[in-house]
């Protein structure tokens, strides 16, 4: 725990010995106005002079979801930047649901992407909650983006039918008395977990403190009209109703949740038109894990680099 109580800081050695993991961690320090300094992790992998690929994950994981990912893009030449969303992974834990809150987490990441790593010419591969606050930092800067690749991620505007799914996900997150992200992930991907990918989709969060994000994430989708991060989620797609760069999308046909946006994006997005799509059809949400070679194809696609 740090000096401020209203922060956790999950000790290092919950971090050891992670298999596919290899990569050193790198810290940058941003500040909010109510907690003063955070400290966010991310890795940086890969040829310096490579295409910069920023990989933003969602709930309830980290960066270590893109392991595979990384390590194949790194190989073909690829510089990889992998952020873990505060709350999350390595980074900086507000302790209380109250520090969470949907446009916190916008300016949070925004702060992080464009003036503490200072990236431009990159591509964003945004998954659930990375694309809900990374297609914000793109409608707020499309200039500093050479491409998107959106996976099982969504950007609710109040105006859709609400899954149950979606629904049924609100009520347990808040009602399961122990939230473990490897229990989650198992009970939605179509293979067994190893042990040790248990351990390391767990170790962020050792007690409740530590998951306060966990569990305020899921609140924090607007799922009303008259919302007003839905009416913020609708100014953003309007902004990428002008975005022209490619915007290629890869999808998990068996998500009840998000799969009908990789249509929505599609159609509302110009650059989709120049981009590659897949739809997945016996992958669920979490496409990173299931099937990362699918998203490392598209990217290098995108980036015109061979795997």
């Amino acid at each position: 725990v740090t000096g401020r109580s209203a922060v956790y800081r999950t000790p290092d050695d919950r971090f050891v010995s992670m298999f596919g993991w290899d990569f050193t961690a790198r810290y940058c320090t941003i500040v909010d106005d109510e907690l003063g300094l955070l400290r966010v992790h991310y890795v940086d992998e890969g040829p310096r002079a490579g295409p910069v690929v920023v990989l933003v994950h969602g709930e309830p994981s980290w960066s270590f979801m893109f392991r595979h990912v990384i390590a194949s893009l790194a190989r073909a030449g690829c510089r990889c930047v992998a952020v873990d969303l505060v709350g999350f992974g390595r980074s900086d834990k507000p302790t209380s649901a109250h520090h969470y809150s949907y446009r916190r987490q916008v300016a949070w990441l925004t702060q992080i992407l464009l003036q503490r790593l200072a990236l431009s010419d990159l591509v964003l591969c945004c998954h659930d909650w990375g694309g809900l606050l990374g297609l914000h930092v793109v409608a707020t800067a499309p200039d500093r983006f050479r491409a998107v690749v959106a996976t099982n991620t969504a950007l609710p505007t109040g105006l859709e039918a609400t899954s149950s799914a979606l629904r049924q996900w609100i009520d347990v997150s808040q009602a399961m008395p122990e939230l473990a992200p490897s229990t989650i992930l198992q009970s939605l991907i179509g293979r067994r977990l190893r042990a040790d990918e248990r351990r390391a989709y767990d170790a962020p969060f050792p007690d409740d403190a530590s998951g306060a994000g966990l569990r305020a994430l899921p609140r924090l989708i607007p799922l009303d009209v008259d919302d007003l991060d839905a009416a913020h989620n609708r100014a953003v797609l309007c902004a990428l109703s002008r975005f022209q760069r490619p915007f290629a999308t890869v999808y998990g046909a068996l998500d009840p949740i998000t799969a009908h946006w990789q249509d929505t994006f599609r159609a509302a997005i110009p650059g989709a038109d120049r981009a590659s799509h897949r739809t997945l059809p016996d992958v669920g949400m979490f496409v990173p894990e299931e099937a990362p070679d699918h998203l490392v194809d598209v990217i290098l696609e995108l980036v015109g680099r061979d795997g």
